[in-house]
C-alpha cells in the first residue's frame, strides 16, 4: 500500500490521485513505482550520496530529470497514461511534494523544491512548455533582526487549468478550477476560479468562461467543462 496521506491536506477528491497498478523497484535514492506505460520512458534520477527514503511514482511516459539532493520527498506523477510529460525537477532539501493528477498533460515544466515546499496540480490540466514553478525564492532573505522574510509556500493548481507557455507561478499561489493562464504571464496573486488572466504581474481579463482541450467539442465535453463556472450569488437570481 503505497501511502499518499501527504497530499490530503491539499484537499483534491480521492479520484485525482487514483493509482493504477504499479512495479516497486528499490533504488538507491528510495522507492521507483512504475506503471506499465511508464516503464516504456521512465524518469532520469540522479542523487546525491544522502539521499534517502524517497518516494517517486510515475504512471505515464516521461522525459524527466530528477535531482534528488536529500531525503523524504514525494513525487507523484500520474497525467495522461498515452502522453508523455516534459519536466525537470531538482529536490534540494527533505520533505518536499510534487505531485500531478489524472488526465493532466505537460508539454515543459520546471520547479526546484527546498525543505517542505509543495507542488501540487489537479487532474486533466494542460500546462504549456516552458512553464516555472517557484514554491520558494530558493535563497534566503533576512530582516535586520535576523528573521527570515521570504519563507516558502504550496502552490496548488486545481482541476482543468490551462496554463499557457512560458508562465512563471510564485510560491503561496493557487490558481482555481477552470481558470486560464496567458502565454508569457507571472502569476502573483491567486487566481479564481473560471477566469482568463494575463500579463506581468498577471490580472484578470474575463471571468466566467471556460475551455476544452477540443477543437470542436462534443455537447458533453462542453457541459462538463462549462460546470466550473459557479453562478454569481446574488445577481442571477435578483437581476441586478
Amino acid at each position: 500500500m503505497i501511502d499518499l496521506s501527504k497530499l490530503q491536506r491539499f484537499g483534491f477528491p480521492a479520484t485525482t490521485f487514483l493509482l493504477p497498478e504499479l512495479e516497486k523497484q528499490n533504488i538507491e535514492c528510495g522507492t521507483l513505482y512504475l506503471s506499465e506505460t511508464a516503464k516504456k520512458k521512465p524518469p532520469r534520477i540522479t542523487h546525491s550520496d544522502n539521499a534517502a527514503k524517497n518516494t517517486i511514482i510515475v504512471c505515464c511516459p516521461l522525459d524527466a530529470p530528477i535531482m534528488l539532493q536529500g531525503s523524504d520527498n514525494l513525487v507523484v506523477i500520474i497525467g495522461a497514461s498515452s502522453k508523455q510529460a516534459r519536466m525537470g525537477l531538482n529536490f534540494w532539501g527533505d520533505n518536499a511534494i510534487f505531485a500531478i493528477g489524472q488526465g493532466t498533460t505537460v508539454g515543459g515544466l520546471e520547479a526546484e523544491f527546498r525543505n517542505d515546499d509543495a507542488l501540487i496540480i489537479g487532474a486533466d490540466c494542460m500546462i504549456s512548455k516552458g512553464v516555472t514553478f517557484r514554491p520558494n525564492d530558493m535563497h534566503p532573505v533576512f530582516d535586520e533582526t535576523d528573521r527570515q522574510i521570504n519563507k516558502s509556500a504550496p502552490i496548488v493548481v486545481r482541476d482543468h487549468v490551462w496554463i499557457g507557455q512560458s508562465v512563471m507561478v510564485l510560491k503561496g499561489k493557487t490558481i482555481e478550477a477552470g481558470a486560464v493562464i496567458g502565454a508569457g504571464s507571472v502569476i502573483t496573486k491567486d487566481v479564481p476560479q473560471a477566469c482568463a488572466v494575463g500579463g506581468n504581474p498577471a490580472k484578470i481579463v474575463r471571468e466566467r468562461i471556460y475551455w476544452t482541450r477540443d477543437r470542436i467539442p462534443t455537447y458533453s465535453e462542453r457541459q462538463e467543462a462549462k460546470s466550473y463556472i459557479q453562478p454569481v450569488i446574488g445577481v442571477a437570481a435578483t437581476g441586478r
